[in-house]
């Protein structure tokens, strides 16, 4: 995957360069109601560049955002189960629960993921 990557942004920075270099076509954009924009094919260009880039961003941040809530859930969830398990009285104090344990594994797992 990492070679795949780099290969594409290879390929993307040599798109790149070849527009820019060869960017002054002036170009004619139609707009809604019969509107027409003049412009060159650069400036199409990096606009389009700076939209993806924001676009990524953008999902990168609700990816964090999403984690972040799933995880906070979770940790609700589990304080609510060991609230409840305090009235449990097969349960000795200070022996950690079965679900207790494996929330705590999964705690650890995702915070190996993301180190």
């Amino acid at each position: 995957m990492i070679v795949l990557a780099a290969v594409l942004l290879v390929l993307i920075a040599i798109v790149a360069i070849v527009v820019l270099s060869s960017g002054g076509e002036p170009i004619a954009l139609g707009l809604p109601f019969g509107a027409e924009l003049q412009t060159n094919l650069a400036v199409v260009f990096v606009t389009a560049l700076v939209l993806g880039a924001v676009i990524v961003v953008a999902l990168g941040l609700l990816r964090i955002g999403l984690r972040r809530d799933l995880r906070h859930r979770r940790e609700v969830n589990e304080l609510k189960r060991r609230a409840g398990e305090k009235d449990d009285p097969e349960l000795e104090e200070g022996q950690p629960s079965d679900s207790a344990q494996a929330a705590e594994t999964s705690r650890r797992r995702d915070t190996d993921k993301h180190s």
